[in-house]
């Protein structure tokens, strides 16, 4: 299964084991079956460029 520990947990929990995402995250880190994370680019925010602040005193 690809999923994160974090989802790996609440699988874990349907299933009927008792365990939080912390011992997940260490069982799946001795095994290296975590995804490497997911970093996203936010320096493209087009709303900051064409924003005109207009004030009424100084």
């Amino acid at each position: 299964m690809d999923c994160g520990y974090r989802m790996m947990s609440e699988y874990l929990k349907r299933e009927g084991y008792t365990i939080n995402h912390k011992k997940v995250y260490r069982i799946m880190k001795n095994a290296k079956l975590l995804q490497t994370r997911i970093t996203r680019d936010h320096s493209d925010k087009k709303y900051v460029k064409h924003r005109k602040v207009k004030t009424t005193r100084p």
